[in-house]
């Protein structure tokens, strides 16, 4: 079951901070500079965490991850034209 995670990140160096984003577009749509929405499944979220930790100096960079409910997901309001994310479904014929 996947879930839905608000993801945003702080990287200091502009190589790692290259290589974060693009990881992050493999997994998630960017919504802001440095925010990704990101439907994953438990697998897929460690894997996500793996790969980032490869990356990160965590004396310098910091990301933060957070779940949202389907509630929480209900109740999400935003200004501008981008709509939040909404679970996609793929069919591969």
């Amino acid at each position: 079951m996947e879930k839905f995670w608000v993801i945003a990140y702080d990287i200091a160096n502009p190589k790692r901070l290259r290589r974060v984003a693009s990881l992050m577009t493999q997994f998630g749509t960017r919504v802001q500079k440095s925010v990704f929405e990101c439907w994953l499944t438990e697998g897929n979220f460690r894997e996500l965490r793996r790969r980032l930790d490869v990356i990160l100096d965590t004396k310098h960079d910091s990301v933060r991850y957070y779940p949202l409910c389907a509630d929480c997901r209900k109740i999400a309001k935003q200004t501008g034209e981008d709509l939040i994310e909404s679970p996609q479904t793929f069919y591969i014929t």
